[in-house]
């Protein structure tokens, strides 16, 4: 067995064979051998580090695991993206779910108004420039203020006026009247987008949110089991459970939903849950 120390110690020799030349011996020591390997070894691995980091050449060395993992990446980013969506989209229809189920009952009396979920309104998001042109747009809030007044009169002096009176929720002609058999349950007012809409008689809003087919839609309970309905609204005002006085503005008009061809307001008015023919019972409809 050869030992380290004698190993150590030892020396190699190289004997080159050129016919040309004559033959010489070269003596180099253990630690030379070494050494130069060790030289060599460090001299490989920094241009092969120089290569892969400072060269193009580190996309043809990490090509095919690079672009796995780049194809990977982007499908598990699609995939969080589309379950992203699809949980709102969710979230938003169990909302609006709930809202008209409590909108239901409420209108029926078989729950009461505490009951009734928040739901966001889109006048949270409004712009603060929208709102302030929106309140401008006074429209019948005059009238809302004499209703306020109005209604600080004692409840002995009121029974004569027990009765709603519905006035025109919006300035516009009707372009589409009450046709129940074909499933049209209100009527249409042709007006442009961004009108003011005001709330043709005092109750209290029991669904304010967007459905897919109708839009911005906002639904009214007035006393003596009657409710007003105005669909395909631009912008919501008002939000569930709010009071809202005879002329009160609560939106403004639009062409939201898919089941509109233009900006208009269509509008119903519904007693003990069957629908009514609003022209015959708006009490300014000629106006």
């Amino acid at each position: 067995m050869i030992k380290l120390r004698d190993l150590a110690k030892s020396s190699f020799y190289i004997t080159p064979n050129f016919p040309e030349i004559a033959t010489k011996r070269y003596k180099v020591s253990f630690f030379k051998i070494i050494s130069y390997l060790l030289l060599y070894t460090f001299f490989v691995a920094v241009l092969l580090y120089g290569l892969v980091l400072i060269t193009p050449y580190e996309n043809l060395v990490f090509l095919f695991e690079n672009k796995k993992l780049n194809e990977e990446n982007i499908k598990i980013k699609n995939l969080e993206h589309k379950v992203l969506l699809l949980t709102k989209e969710l979230d938003k229809i169990i909302i609006i779910n709930k809202n008209l189920t409590f909108a239901l009952k409420l209108a029926a009396g078989d729950t009461v108004l505490t009951e009734l979920p928040e739901t966001p309104s889109n006048l949270k998001t409004l712009p603060d420039s929208a709102k302030k042109n929106a309140l401008k747009k006074t429209g019948g809030n005059l009238f809302a203020i004499f209703n306020r007044l109005f209604l600080s009169i004692p409840e002995k002096q009121l029974k004569v006026y027990s009765q709603p009176s519905f006035i025109k929720p919006v300035n516009g002609f009707i372009v589409n009247d009450f046709k129940p058999t074909k499933g049209h349950f209100g009527v249409d007012f042709a007006v442009k987008k961004g009108t003011v809409i005001i709330a043709a008689e005092s109750g209290i809003v029991i669904f304010s949110d967007y459905t897919a087919e109708d839009g911005n839609t906002i639904i009214i309970k007035h006393k003596n089991n009657f409710k007003t309905i105005y669909k395909h609204c631009e912008v919501l005002l008002k939000k569930s459970r709010d009071k809202i006085i005879k002329g009160e503005t609560i939106a403004l008009s639009g062409n939201s939903g898919e089941n509109t061809t233009g900006a208009h307001l269509h509008f119903e008015i519904w007693e003990n849950d069957k629908p009514i023919d609003p022209k015959k019972i708006l009490i300014n409809i000629n106006k």
